[in-house]
């Protein structure tokens, strides 16, 4: 199985990709497994329980061939016990 992937590079400020924690818990929960995250901010991360890898603005367009890709650009997400849905 490929290892799940969040892409928070369209979130450029801080805050807003901080904002993206909930987002990995969701992801680890629903997949069963800790999470790569591609960042402009991988000090966020690093001991954060849910990531396993973090990437810094790659540019590599294979990633989609590695990974189950996610992406987080100021996304309304509504959780429930038995599903992810964004709005």
């Amino acid at each position: 199985m490929k290892k799940v992937c969040l892409d928070i590079l369209g979130c450029r400020a801080l805050g807003d990709t901080l904002c993206a924690t909930p987002t990995l818990k969701k992801l680890n929960n629903s997949y069963g497994n800790k999470i790569s995250v591609i960042t402009y901010f991988p000090e966020l991360f690093t001991n954060n329980p849910y990531v396993l890898e973090i990437f810094n603005e790659t540019k590599n367009k294979a990633i989609n061939s590695f990974f189950i890709l996610h992406s987080h650009k100021f996304l309304f997400v509504y959780c429930t016990t038995q599903s992810m849905r964004l709005l």
